[in-house]
């Protein structure tokens, strides 16, 4: 009972706050096509409720993170020490009377306000930033054996320690939290501003695993700038960037399932697939690309994953240059094809006998906001459908409602998206 009303609750109850410059919005992974349709004030679709729920999730984890850092030796410096008062008494910081962040540290940056998640006094009395990030398991650990990286989380602290270098703190820890068990992953930085390289010291985990690092990103602000103003460009011309991110791809779909603009941005692909152009030729370095895919595909695990990398940069290629076919010399060609996909709806209705007319319509609702883009005449045929019953346990209604329990319970939701093909050439280019 209660774990279906929870979600029903949460969804829609994240308030609508207006575009502007943030570090929280300004790293490289955060998709540019999201950002122009929140710029240009496109309408949102209401957050899931599952969604709405993992993103309030993360936000208790900090406060629960803190207090345990408090039960350390490092001093947490909130609103009250007399470190911030002082930076508050000079114009550095504030304390935040917006709704969504009322009470915390508020800062300026290059790339818009944003708030400190934490700042921390060392024994050695060393000052360093604190950022807190949750995530789930399976990021978790590609953070931790560098088969992602948490380039978003890098700028935003860039963006703090940027400011808060004209009172001599350049140090931040950047310290993710694995919602599943319960570890952290902690990433020692150092800011330099005068040349905006923020270097990775070193990675350490909770197990007491260290890995050092000495990896350095350049240019992270400049970057972050440029990116936001690219959106300012892209509202001038009321025109969209091109997707960053393709729907139902293996690893980097679910930033589609998640984004509210999903629906209204993959409207229509198929008829703008029908424009792509055909028969292209690839530069050297693509060709170079084809070549290692094939030459790796078939041997070590290692090189399998270089294969997959240069397949994932050959797809976003084509797909960048708006290709259906195009060849690598005169052995290879490769095929963008739109793609079908059609997924059943996992959820299904209670049991008859304990089913309502609410619950349905709450499932119906959950599939239209999740699964983009979806085929929304047959949703509301059986919402229809639903709708006309009044007491499932009735006999006479009892026929009629487990019909269409059934139509629900294998409902087939279809969503086009582009996969790449590589294959032996059959004629010359």
């Amino acid at each position: 009972m209660l774990a279906e009303l929870i979600p029903a609750i949460a969804a829609g109850q994240e308030e609508d706050i207006p575009y502007r410059r943030r570090p929280s919005l300004a790293g490289p992974e955060k998709c540019i096509r999201y950002l122009a349709y929140y710029a240009m004030n496109y309408t949102a679709a209401p957050l899931p409720g599952r969604a709405a729920l993992v993103f309030d999730d993360s936000s208790w984890h900090e406060e629960l993170t803190l207090d345990w850092i408090r039960k350390t030796a490092v001093e947490v410096l909130d609103k009250n020490s007399d470190v911030v008062k002082g930076w508050i008494h000079q114009g550095l910081v504030r304390i935040s009377t917006q709704p969504e962040t009322i009470g915390q540290i508020e800062i300026d940056t290059d790339i818009g306000r944003g708030h400190l998640d934490g700042l921390g006094r060392w024994p050695d009395a060393v000052i360093r930033l604190i950022e807190h990030k949750a995530i789930n398991h399976f990021t978790f650990e590609g953070y931790w054996n560098g088969s992602r990286e948490p380039l978003d989380y890098f700028t935003q602290c860039a963006a703090y320690l940027r400011r808060l270098a004209v009172v001599g703190i350049n140090e931040g820890i950047l310290l993710i939290k694995n919602k599943n068990t319960a570890q952290y992953i902690e990433f020692q930085l150092i800011y330099n501003a005068a040349e905006d390289e923020l270097t990775v010291v070193r990675v350490m985990r909770s197990t007491g695993e260290v890995r050092e690092s000495g990896e350095i990103h350049e240019g992270l602000i400049r970057k972050a700038v440029r990116r936001f103003d690219e959106v300012d460009a892209f509202c001038k011309r009321k025109q969209l960037p091109d997707r960053q991110y393709y729907i139902n791809n293996d690893d980097d779909g679910w930033r589609c399932s998640y984004c509210r603009y999903a629906k209204e941005c993959w409207k229509g692909f198929a008829e703008e697939y029908r424009k792509f152009k055909e028969k292209r030729q690839l530069n050297p370095d693509a060709v170079a690309l084809v070549k290692l895919y094939h030459e790796n595909i078939i041997k070590s695990k290692e090189l399998e994953k270089e294969a997959a990398s240069a397949f994932k940069e050959l797809q976003d290629l084509m797909y960048q240059k708006k290709w259906k076919t195009a060849f690598a010399g005169k052995d290879w060609q490769l095929d963008l094809e739109l793609k079908e996909s059609v997924r059943m709806v996992k959820e299904k209705l209670s049991k008859a006998d304990n089913a309502t007319v609410a619950n349905a319509e709450k499932l119906l609702a959950d599939i239209r906001d999740n699964v983009q883009p979806v085929h929304d005449e047959k949703i509301d045929e059986v919402l229809m459908l639903i709708k006309e019953i009044t007491d499932p346990l009735d006999p006479r209604q009892k026929k009629k409602f487990n019909a269409a329990k059934k139509t629900i319970a294998s409902l087939r939701i279809r969503a086009d998206y582009l996969k790449l093909k590589i294959r032996k050439a059959e004629t010359d280019a």
